[in-house]
Formats: C-alpha cells, sequence, structure tokens
C-alpha cells in the first residue's frame, strides 16, 4: 500500500490522538498544551470522532487557550454558505464537548472553497 500525504496525515493525527489519552494522569504543567491543532477533519468518518473524543479527553486535564484548524475542514467542496447543515453534522454534533468551548482559528484548504 503507497503511504501518501493524507494517509500520512491521517495516521499522524491518531497517533497523537493515541498518545494524548496513554498518559491521562498527568498534571497541565507536565503536558504543556496551550492549544490544540488539526487538519483534514471533515470526512464524515470514525477517524474523526475518535480524535474529537481524544482532544475532549486531554483538553479535560488542560484546557486550550484555543484550536487552530489548518484546512480542509468539509470534504470534499466545502461548505456553501453559514447555514449549510455540514457546519452541524460535522463541526457542531462531533467537537461538541465543554471542554472545546475555547477560540476556534480556521485557515481554509482547497476543499473549503
Amino acid at each position: 500500500m503507497m503511504l501518501t500525504r493524507r494517509r500520512f496525515a491521517k495516521l499522524g493525527l491518531l497517533a497523537s490522538a493515541s498518545l494524548a489519552i496513554a498518559r491521562p494522569s498527568q498534571a497541565r504543567s507536565e503536558l504543556g498544551f496551550e492549544f490544540l491543532a488539526l487538519g483534514d477533519w471533515g470526512q464524515r468518518s470514525e477517524g474523526q470522532r475518535r480524535v474529537a473524543r481524544a482532544m475532549k479527553q486531554i483538553a479535560s486535564m488542560s484546557p486550550p487557550r484555543f484550536v487552530i484548524s489548518t484546512g480542509d475542514n468539509f470534504y470534499p467542496r466545502g461548505v456553501s454558505n453559514e447555514n449549510d447543515s455540514l457546519w452541524a453534522e460535522l463541526f457542531e454534533k462531533v467537537y461538541d464537548s465543554a471542554e472545546l468551548k475555547c477560540p476556534w482559528y480556521s485557515v481554509l484548504g482547497n476543499h473549503d472553497y
């Protein structure tokens, strides 16, 4: 199987989420997280939901000041407007925990416009 850039990014996110979950007993000062970052997330996948759960867990131990979304937030063609149902389906219902209620700074990727 060829390792594409997208597959590599997905594996990296899953590995990062797994590492975050592996050390839940550490205090915030040891974790040192100030913010969370993710990208290529809007795909209606179990992987997206697992990363969201990992983000919630790490944020409960170390509340982030903000989240950076690095692009390709809504596959395959972005959203049509602020009322598009993808906002609820791929963002609001996935990253809905109180721990992630902080500013989100998003960059548009080629799939977002």
